[in-house]
């Protein structure tokens, strides 16, 4: 038997060896793995980078689409650049005419219930942008009433009109 630490051939009876006097242990002997293994973690492996690679791709490309994709207007919406529109419709159930000026992206206005008259006008103030519209109604005193958010499209003005004491009403409004 051969010593694992020093290497000493001993016979093979012998328990400690006869060169450095440790006890002999027999060898147990090393697997080395086999090329089968090899091949299939190196096969994992390149599965593996491919999936992660690809998945890399994918988000890198999603990610240029997006970054270069324009925000085009729909067919429906209007495209201002200045227009003055006279109107009328409903905010709920309340008929109301409207008059509002769009410049850019700046809207501003006038309307009044009609069971109010027309000496009973309140203000409306806000942005255009892409056919959305967000209107902000205050008093000739300067007090805000109102906020109306909503659409022109094809000449209708759509959406949702949230009074001073936060109740929401639909409203449809259009050019006459």
């Amino acid at each position: 038997m051969i010593c694992n630490y020093c290497g000493t051939s001993n016979s093979q009876e012998a328990k400690f060896c006869r060169n450095c006097g440790r006890e002999l242990r027999e060898r147990m002997p090393v697997q080395k793995p086999s090329i089968e293994t090899n091949k299939s973690s190196s096969y994992l492996l390149g599965v593996l980078m491919f999936i992660i690679l690809l998945i890399i791709g994918c988000a890198i490309f999603a990610i240029f689409i997006m970054n270069t994709k324009e925000k085009a207007p729909t067919e429906h919406t209007e495209v201002v650049s200045s227009k003055n529109l006279n109107m009328s419709g409903y905010i709920g159930q309340y008929p109301v005419t409207m008059q509002i000026h769009i410049s850019g992206s700046n809207v501003n206005g006038t309307y009044y219930y009609n069971r109010m008259g027309s000496d009973n006008k309140l203000i409306i103030n806000g942005t255009y942008d892409n056919g959305e519209i967000h209107l902000v109604e205050t008093t000739v005193s300067g007090m805000q009433t109102g906020d109306f958010r909503g659409r022109l499209v094809n000449g209708k003005f759509t959406g949702l009109y949230i009074n001073y004491q936060g109740k929401e009403m639909a409203f449809n409004i259009n050019s006459i």
